[in-house]
């Protein structure tokens, strides 16, 4: 999606699927990795032909130096398979061409400065599929990547502790390198903090752990298992996000709560020991969705954004100094059934050239984005 005179324009499907997907998670401006119905995670990386397009229509020009990254110069869908195949102008086969693949053709070789049409949507905007990640037993469920974009967490379907592990990504070489084991159900949401040292975890089985990364591997760190029974959640817990400090974090669940957690250090306030629960928010609906982000007023403030299962979704104004809500709104603007995932936008937007990420400009503006099973997205 573009904005584009203040309305947002659909200006590419990279991947068309024919099952329901469920997760997807960017590792850079140009690199994506999604999970569905099915048993595997797929890669996707951007086509210089996209990003021409993408260059031609966006006000502000890209933010991707093209000439400097290794892309394929675009991509399409074999005419009796299912993944998009890099396809270069001057190596394209000598098969006789489908009438599918000759319009692929023919949109991917002309760069227009015009938004795509319909028919160029579903046949001529696919990204070229990298690599396909298998591991896990039953359909994927969650996945999140490092803010780095080193590493790719992921969980499926489970109803035993064998299957309601995490595994861990290496996106370089894209191959399994670590299996986490602590839940005995699904694990519903994952979620890196910002400074990639944690990595944290909710299920169906009412609880949540949080793995440090040392020099080699994550490692269990701390988990509600060893909290005093009545502050655990007593239902699904749905939906967490981790504060933008890297130390706190939230978590939402179907009891209708939202629960903020803060560390605990020692004596000497050097070495970070467990969390605790340092308030929580009730809500008339069950908690399907949690979103946080600073707030511009002010540093001691956080903005929490909270969806349910009613499609409605309410701002709540939290000071961390006084650890106490001082504001909240409920907006008019929302969904006709259950959110499925908030986001707020990054402040910070990042430029890359060769390749690599670097500084780029503040985002001046809180933006939140919403998904439901409505299919809308607002």
């Amino acid at each position: 999606m573009l904005r584009i005179n203040d309305k947002w324009q659909e200006i590419a499907r990279p991947q068309v699927h024919g099952l329901d997907m469920s997760c997807v998670t960017s590792l850079s401006p140009v690199t994506f990795v999604s999970g569905s119905e099915e048993k595997l995670l797929r890669g996707f990386t951007a086509t210089k032909t996209f990003l021409k397009r993408l260059q031609n229509l966006s006000p502000d020009g890209s933010l991707v130096d093209i000439d400097d990254l290794k892309l394929p110069e675009k991509a399409s869908v074999p005419s009796l398979g299912l993944s998009n195949k890099a396809d270069d102008v001057e190596n394209k086969d000598e098969e006789i061409p489908s009438p599918v693949v000759e319009v692929e053709r023919q949109f991917n070789t002309n760069i227009v400065e015009n938004l795509p049409t319909e028919n160029e949507l579903m046949l001529g905007t696919v990204w070229s599929e990298v690599s396909k990640l298998y591991g896990h037993g039953n359909e994927i469920l969650a996945v999140a990547s490092s803010p780095d974009g080193t590493l790719l967490a992921s969980s499926c379907k489970a109803a035993a502790p064998e299957d309601a592990k995490v595994i861990i990504w290496d996106t370089k070489e894209w191959k399994e390198i670590q299996s986490l084991s602590y839940h005995r159900l699904t694990v519903t949401q994952i979620e890196f903090s910002s400074c990639g040292r944690y990595l944290l975890t909710v299920s169906r089985d009412r609880t949540w752990a949080v793995f440090h990364r040392t020099d080699e591997d994550f490692i269990v760190k701390f988990h509600s298992g060893n909290l005093s029974k009545g502050f655990n959640h007593s239902r699904i817990i749905w939906s967490c996000c981790w504060v933008p400090d890297s130390l706190s974090f939230i978590t939402g669940s179907r009891d209708k709560t939202v629960a903020i957690w803060r560390p605990v250090y020692d004596s000497d306030g050097g070495t970070l020991l467990s969390w605790e629960r340092a308030i929580v928010i009730h809500e008339d609906e069950e908690i399907v969705a949690v979103a946080v982000e600073k707030s511009y007023l002010s540093d001691e403030n956080i903005v929490i954004a909270i969806g349910c299962v009613d499609g409605s979704i309410r701002l709540n104004l939290f000071n961390t100094v006084k650890n106490q809500i001082i504001d909240e709104k409920m907006l008019e603007i929302c969904h006709r059934k259950s959110i499925r995932r908030l986001k707020f936008q990054p402040k910070k937007i990042e430029n890359v050239t060769n390749g690599h990420i670097n500084n780029g400009y503040v985002n001046k503006n809180l933006i939140l984005s919403s998904c439901g099973n409505d299919n809308f997205i607002i």
